[in-house]
């Protein structure tokens, strides 16, 4: 089958936010999913099984109300388009390899390879499909990542590809770690995930946020600082000037799983000064 889809992006979508188009396709390794300049096609994965997985971005541009997307070869899909804000256009994406259900080693999960922000405050996204028959619930991902969208097959559903988008924040340059989303369905393939990451602007932290103020004392320019954060996995700790209008840095440290405790250091201060 060809033909032409017509994709209406979030009705709160403005000019400089970043629009991602995820398509689950379910067709053979012959199929084609395309749309037009400005449009960047950031990943067209082989087929797994009887699955395959697309994505597109584009910045939102004044004008804009609908998008084109063209298929050929594939006779089920599910489309979605996300609205991105507040990310950083200067900065340049990282996109990872694909992963498959196959490759994971394993008939429920689907893991997508790491990989590396090359500096502070980006956001990584984890982007996956699934070709069932089936029923299915939420799927789960580990890694510290958050389900921010998910569409999966009900009883009934005529077309039954799942699509899975989840995100951690980055604050701090490094490896992301390979990343895995364990659906309810068993399949040997049908299946593939990759990461992608994007600069965000440099935001205060205002989840559970808790603020104080340190001084460094004669002849030191560090400050250690620790807090406990039950069942988590890390703590963005964001150090400002002392009027609390500036942010200095900003460190990411990880929380013991046994004790719940984390620390972090920053360093290069100036001696006796408030922050």
């Amino acid at each position: 089958a060809t033909g032409t889809l017509t994709v209406t992006p979030h009705a709160s979508s403005k000019v400089g936010d970043l629009i991602l188009v995820i398509v689950a396709a379910a067709d053979t390794a012959s199929s084609n999913w395309t749309m037009p300049a400005p449009w960047n096609r950031i990943m067209i994965a082989p087929a797994t099984g009887t699955g395959k997985l697309v994505a597109f971005t584009k910045t939102f541009e004044a004008g804009d109300t609908t998008f084109t997307l063209t298929r050929s070869g594939s006779n089920g899909w599910r489309v979605v388009p996300i609205t991105i804000s507040g990310w950083d256009s200067s900065a340049t994406p990282v996109v990872g390899a694909i992963g498959t259900r196959a490759a994971s080693g394993g008939t429920f999960s689907t893991t997508a390879p790491s990989i590396t922000t090359p500096s502070n405050d980006y956001t990584a996204l984890y982007i996956a499909m699934e070709r069932t028959n089936a029923g299915d619930n939420p799927p789960t991902i580990n890694n510290g990542f958050s389900v921010v969208f998910e569409a999966h097959n009900t009883s009934g559903d005529s077309n039954p590809n799942a699509i899975v988008l989840a995100e951690k924040p980055m604050p701090t340059a490094g490896a992301v770690g390979a990343t895995t989303a364990t659906f309810t369905n068993a399949h040997a393939s049908n299946s593939s995930a990759f990461l992608y990451a994007i600069g965000t602007a440099n935001q205060p932290v205002s989840t559970g946020r808790i603020g104080g103020h340190a001084v460094t004392h004669a002849g030191t320019t560090a400050l250690t600082v620790g807090a406990a954060r039950l069942g988590g996995i890390s703590i963005v700790a964001v150090l400002y000037d002392a009027a609390g209008t500036t942010e200095l840095q900003r460190v990411t440290m990880p929380v013991n799983a046994t004790t719940s405790w984390g620390n972090a250091a920053f360093t290069g201060l100036t001696v006796d000064t408030v922050y």
